[in-house]
């Protein structure tokens, strides 16, 4: 459908949209910058954000610092869904999980904020739906995550 963006229609699709059961969180990182904290404290860092998983999948990679980049983006995207800013989660219980589509593997922290916005919204965790979308590109030094969540 075509939306106008002036006017009664576009008050319209806001509100919407603001009724909806969505949250979106989007996040861009520096490459470059992960890769300068990974240098300096690898094993602190590695084990302070990712799951041995992860660790073993970007260290497998020829340039482990931008997909260490973008399973980091990935994460505060998702802590950004979920309006839940100040809460310092641990960050390993936000898993990067590739296979068979790119998603989220929620334990711990990570499943409680999804607990607590969904029980905002008088629904189950259980009954919603995380969307990831990520990207890296080393020549512009940019990784970015991106997370619909559906409740």
């Amino acid at each position: 459908r075509e939306i106008a963006l002036y006017g009664k229609q576009r008050l319209t699709v806001v509100m919407e949209f603001a009724s909806a059961n969505l949250a979106v969180g989007i996040d861009v990182v520096s490459i470059s910058r992960i890769e300068r904290i990974w240098n300096n404290y690898p094993n602190k860092f590695r084990n302070f954000a990712y799951t041995s998983n992860e660790q073993q999948y970007c260290d497998d990679q020829f340039s482990p610092s931008q997909h260490y980049a973008v399973r980091w983006a990935a994460k505060e995207a998702y802590i950004k869904a979920v309006g839940k800013f100040g809460g310092n989660p641990d960050l390993t219980s936000i898993e990067v999980i590739r296979e068979p589509v790119p998603h989220l593997n929620l334990t711990g922290d990570g499943y409680r904020l999804l607990s607590e916005v969904t029980s905002d919204k008088g629904v189950s965790p259980d009954s919603s739906s995380i969307a990831l979308s990520m990207t890296h590109e080393r020549d512009t030094d940019l990784a970015l995550g991106f997370v619909l969540i559906i409740f």
